[in-house]
């Protein structure tokens, strides 16, 4: 099978893999949003930095390094397993050490509880990283999105249960950790892959060498991506840091799956293309995919959420809504971000990421310094404004560095950007003008589907046969 068909399978499996476990998620969220206040949401959010961390720091970079690295052996794989494990445990110390001083800063109490059981997911998570990255290497997602289902059905069944019998909060700490032990097992027991007793301190400092200064960009990028979770509980109440929280599951079912399914699938398949003029080609197809996957169904939801909201919500989630369309408005830059940074890892150029995410988080440092004082949603706009700016630079090094054009750029992105952007205004006339019903709703919302599908489609078919001329023209080259 070509790497190009490998890939856009790979890119079909992880979005299945994604589209269930956040599908499923986003569904449980809002089946929980009936029995759990946003104070109970909030209190989860408070966590949810923390364990983002430890989970960076149990990883510290290896996973990527050993994507990159085009030969790797078992003694690199059952290194890296050891150092994770290791890991883990040492996170996991810190995490139950430091919960009271947590507890503290958010004044707090039941945090250090949460903290503490919550946290025990870090080391189960760390026996199963080896056999997830082999897989990712070997662009085996069909068998990935297989071996995720377990844990996401069982959990969200645990989750349900436990949160309509009054449990509260712990309903959705539960669905963290049954999640991690179902997916663990399912790895470990159906992998082809079994550690073995070899370590190696020279394979660690090599991977090392590579992985850690991603590790430094993707920690950073975690602190950042949570700084906002971190200035609303303190600075405001639990129940507004409930609805950002709740906007930014609403955000990782429609952005984050698609963000993930291109940079863990790219990452390992523009690694084996072996000149720029074939990573150039690969880029612009993927921006047309991403361009004609994204735009969509992000304008769509901002304008048909409000009116399905008061047949999906209750009461006390109403006021959520606003949060929802801000926080989906500041990251649909953020998978084309993701793409610039995989090229930048792929040609060996680590150092870009890490000046890329600094700079990225001066700005946000910045912006958040000038906005907190005007309220919540002065923040949330400035969150916007930030990844609008620190776009920017990705346009320009990838200019330089595979010679992709600013005008090519622009070509593969803003067309169906205007052409989806029409439609919503088309949309919005309907709904903000006559009081529909919910099928009404639905069979509008259905009808936008097919245009975004049918225009969609022709961009990618032109793409597609622009790509398999260039294919055919490679082939007799060679």
């Amino acid at each position: 099978m070509s790497l190009k068909k490998k890939t856009i399978i790979g890119i079909f499996w992880n979005l299945i893999d994604q589209l269930g476990r956040r599908g499923v998620s986003g569904v449980v969220t809002i089946l929980l949003a009936f029995f759990l206040t946003p104070d109970d949401f909030g209190l989860v959010a408070m966590t949810t930095v923390f364990m983002q961390i430890s989970n960076s720091i149990m990883d510290s970079g290896f996973k990527n390094a050993l994507i990159q690295n085009k030969n790797v052996d078992d003694t690199d794989y059952s290194t890296v397993y050891y150092i994770n494990i290791v890991l883990s445990l040492f996170t996991y110390a810190l995490l139950y050490l430091f919960a009271p001083s947590i507890s503290l800063f958010y004044s707090e109490q039941k945090l250090i509880t949460l903290l503490r059981i919550i946290g025990i997911t870090v080391v189960i998570n760390s026996f199963k990283i080896i056999q997830e990255t082999i897989l990712v290497k070997n662009l085996e997602f069909k068998s990935i999105s297989l071996m995720n289902i377990p844990g996401i059905l069982i959990s969200s069944v645990f989750a349900y249960v436990l949160a309509k019998y009054g449990y509260g909060v712990w309903a959705i700490v539960a669905q963290s950790i049954i999640a991690s032990i179902v997916n663990t097992l399912t790895f470990v027991l159906f992998s082809n892959w079994k550690p073995k007793f070899l370590f190696s301190f020279k394979s660690a400092k090599r991977l090392y060498k590579y992985g850690s200064r991603l590790f430094l960009a993707g920690f950073i990028e975690i602190v950042f991506n949570n700084i906002y979770i971190v200035i609303i509980a303190k600075f405001f109440s639990s129940d507004l840091l409930g609805y950002y929280y709740f906007a930014k599951k609403v955000r990782m079912f429609l952005v984050t799956q698609l963000n993930n399914s291109i940079q863990k699938v790219t990452f390992p398949a523009l690694v084996n293309l072996d000149n720029k003029i074939k990573l150039k080609d690969t880029v612009r197809k993927l921006n047309s995919i991403l361009a004609n996957s994204l735009f969509p169904f992000i304008l769509l939801f901002l304008i048909a959420f409000p009116s399905l909201a008061k047949f999906i919500l209750n009461d006390n989630w109403i006021n959520v809504i606003p949060y929802i369309q801000i926080v989906l408005l500041g990251s649909i830059l953020n998978p084309f971000h993701s793409l610039h940074l995989n090229i930048y890892k792929v040609i060996g150029r680590s150092d870009i990421v890490l000046g890329i995410q600094l700079g990225k988080k001066i700005l946000v440092s910045v912006v958040i310094i000038f906005s907190i004082n005007y309220g919540i949603f002065s923040l949330l706009f400035g969150q916007f404004f930030c990844s609008v700016i620190s776009f920017l630079p990705n346009v320009y090094i990838s200019k330089k560095l595979i010679n992709y054009s600013i005008k090519e750029q622009l070509f593969d992105i803003f067309p169906p950007f205007i052409y989806y952007s029409l439609v919503y205004l088309i949309v919005s006339i309907f709904l903000y003008n006559f009081n529909l019903s919910l099928i009404q709703i639905l069979i509008l919302i259905f009808c936008n589907v097919v245009l975004y599908l049918t225009y969609g489609f022709l961009c990618l078919k032109k793409n597609n046969i622009n790509l398999n001329s260039l294919y055919a023209r490679r082939k007799s080259e060679h």
